[in-house]
């Protein structure tokens, strides 16, 4: 038993190696994390080596970006080193994974030989499993914490086997083991709590079957024996407790990011998302793949191992049933499902109950069977050393140089928009506004409300400069030219970056402020009021939205997101460059103005159906309507007068005969109230597309 456990430890460090080796190889010796989230990592541990927990940026108020509490700490050491050269950070990431690895490979041996101390061919099947398993080789050398994880689970496992777990006559009395023998389960417990979010779920999933266990050994009273528990579960929620106290958030910006695409712009998590769109919608979306027709089997080998081992491993071995139902959510399956990596050492208690069945039923041949399985698994395993590479390159030629690029040439107030922000932000050294809201905490509903919310966002922080994907992400803004392109770095194959051209742009301003204000007015006037619709603040200030249940039957049932349209305007051959969102049904909004009556209503409108009708009314009383013809590829900005009392009461706007197309409705950009400094005004509609004109002016009448 024990030269077989050494086998698997000099086994697991020479597979993690030799893929690390092939990824230098391939790559001209540099020393490149696969994945932009390890640099992630890196600029909140240098925070930690600073004295100061949390913070991203130097200057910044600490956030919940960091998924690890343990991990960060661990980087420290190196990353206050800093980025260049990259030599140690890379080293000491690439060696706590390469650890973990080994960690999983000898935890899952020594748990699946406490069970079988007679035969050892279920825990080298085992050992095998994860050896071979390329996934987790991947993550060992990735600079993430996926590999320490699955090495702390498997330890707990394999600690609580050998000890009140473990079948009688072997290391067990049959009753309540005594705590001292629990001592290494504990303090994995903790390792594994504090290295991954779900990783306190998973403890605590462990806490419960072991107090399953002690009931039925020894009944209620002994469940003191559990007090122990109480430190990993504590140490679990010690990172939420932190998020609380330094950022007066609970609940991490990195997961918030994943669940916020599935709520429309929300902070918050309702239920109905989890069941609708992650549950019962991701799960027809795996189970379209290969891999997810895998899943019932799977889950089903758990509950018929549990019930053939003892009960007391019920809630154990089916620890892969939460993760599951999480990672089935498209935003979780990015980058090889590595959210489900921890759970390998369950995987490997699943596999090698099969592999074992299948070779006690071949007799003299179990060992050449078991040998070109092994093999097989190997070989399909040592495909992702390629993969390595190839997305080694992917990072070091994007990421990594257009961060080392920033440094050498944008001033040090450069303020930059970006999608990753880890690599440029360990490189590149300049203050970066996250549009995923990872590490800027409030970007997630703006985001997740569609690009013309995110650009709309992006107007009030005025970056000035932006690194995008052009043919992937956003490529409303990317086209917009609101971004003049000053480097591009280009993949000839793309394998894990999050698109073939990734472009660093200085900001155009004149852009930015090409939208805000009306473009034909009359001598003397002036907005006083805007909602900017699509903007969530301004949306939220002056009470819009879309009245629920005034969507026509054609039109979505739901949550549309918003866009950026860049189109010639009504005026002329300048661009207006807007934020706008699709509206279906029923607006209102609210237009105060401080010592201020009546004016008129002055919308942005791009409408693509057929004709249509805008009744407007405001306190309940129509006042007027608006003609939209279709307008291809241009604005209509049109105007109402208001009556000369209107004081910024409640404006309700009705599509009256529109039938939506494909698209359906039309796009709204903004509703601005516009009045003459000293006298109220008085206008007449103006046709779709025409140059507004004011016809007449009344003086103001006092309040």
């Amino acid at each position: 038993m024990q030269t077989d456990i050494l086998r698997t430890r000099l086994a697991a460090v020479a597979i993690a190696a030799g893929f690390a080796g092939w990824a230098l190889y391939r790559n001209d010796g540099a020393p490149v994390f696969p994945l932009d989230d390890a640099y992630i990592h890196l600029q909140y541990a240098r925070g930690w080596a600073q004295g100061h927990p949390l913070v991203y940026q130097p200057g910044e108020s600490p956030g919940t970006g960091a998924t690890s509490m343990l991990w960060p700490l661990l980087l420290a050491p190196v990353a206050a080193l800093g980025p260049e050269p990259l030599w140690p950070a890379w080293l000491w990431g690439v060696a706590l994974g390469i650890f973990g690895f080994v960690l999983t490979a000898d935890g899952t041996y020594r748990f699946l030989r406490a069970e079988d101390p007679a035969d050892g061919r279920r825990a080298r099947a085992g050992a095998v499993f994860v050896l071979g398993f390329g996934p987790l080789v991947w993550t060992a050398v990735s600079g993430m914490e996926g590999s320490l994880a699955a090495g702390s689970l498997a330890q707990t496992l394999a600690s609580l086997r050998a000890g009140p777990w473990a079948p009688v006559g072997v290391g067990s009395q049959g009753g309540v083991t005594p705590s001292a023998r629990r001592i290494p389960a504990w303090a994995w417990a903790v390792v594994l709590a504090m290295l991954r979010p779900e990783g306190a779920f998973l403890v605590g999933l462990i806490a419960v079957s072991e107090a399953v266990r002690v009931h039925r050994a020894s009944g209620f009273g002994s469940l003191r024996a559990l007090w122990v528990w109480v430190v990993p579960l504590t140490f679990g929620a010690l990172q939420p407790v932190v998020n609380l106290v330094l950022t007066g958030r609970l609940m991490g910006t990195s997961g918030l990011s994943k669940i916020s695409r599935a709520t429309g712009g929300q902070d918050t998590f309702p239920i109905w998302v989890l069941w609708h769109d992650l549950i019962l919608g991701g799960w027809g979306e795996v189970l379209a793949q290969g891999f997810g027709r895998v899943l019932p089997l799977v889950l089903a080998l758990g509950l018929a191992r549990a019930m053939r081992r003892d009960r007391g491993m019920v809630l154990v071995t089916c620890l892969m049933l939460p993760m599951l139902l999480l990672a089935v959510s498209m935003p979780v399956m990015w980058h090889y499902f590595r959210y489900l990596h921890p759970l390998t050492p369950v995987a490997a208690l699943l596999a090698a109950d099969v592999v074992g069945w299948l070779l006690g039923r071949c007799g003299e041949l179990a060992r050449p069977v078991g040998v070109v399985l092994g093999v097989a698994w190997g070989l399909g395993g040592a495909s992702w050393a390629d993969l390595l590479a190839r997305n080694v390159s992917d990072i070091r030629v994007q990421h990594v140089e257009m961060g080392r690029w920033i440094a050498r040439h944008l001033p040090v107030d450069a303020r930059i928009a970006a999608g990753d922000v880890g690599a440029l932000a360990w490189f590149g050294g300049r203050r970066l506004i996250d549009l995923e809201g990872i590490v800027t905490p409030g970007m997630q509903r703006h985001a997740s409300a569609g690009e013309g919310s995110l650009y709309a966002r992006l107007r009030e922080l005025r970056p000035t400069h932006a690194v995008y994907y052009a043919d992937t992400w956003y490529p409303g803004i990317a086209l917009s030219g609101v971004f003049q392109e000053e480097r591009r770095a280009v993949l000839n194959v793309r394998s894990i970056a999050g698109g073939q051209a990734m472009v660093l742009g200085a900001t155009n301003h004149a852009v930015f402020d090409s939208a805000a204000s009306p473009p034909h007015m009359g001598s003397g006037e002036r907005w006083c009021a805007v909602v900017d619709v699509a903007a969530l603040d301004s949306e939220a200030a002056a009470g819009w939205k879309e009245v629920p249940g005034t969507r026509p039957r054609a039109a979505p049932a739901r949550f549309v997101p918003s866009r950026v349209v860049s189109m010639m305007a009504t005026h002329g051959d300048a661009r207006i460059v807007d934020d706008a969102r699709h509206v279906f049904g029923t607006e209102v909004f609210r237009l105060p103005c401080v010592d201020v009556r009546g004016g008129r209503l002055v919308g942005r409108v791009f409408h693509q159906d057929a004709p249509a009708t805008l009744s407007v009314s405001i306190g309940g009383e129509r006042v007027g309507s608006i003609a939209l013809a279709t307008n291809a590829g241009r604005w209509t900005e049109v105007s109402l007068q208001l009556p000369d009392a209107y004081d910024g009461d409640e404006v309700t706007v009705v599509p009256e005969d529109s039938t939506p197309g494909d698209q359906g409705g039309r796009l709204v950009a903004r509703w601005w109230r516009v009045v003459v400094d000293g006298t109220a005004t008085s206008s007449v509609a103006q046709p779709p597309g025409a140059p507004i004109r004011v016809t007449k002016t009344i003086p103001r009448r006092g309040r």
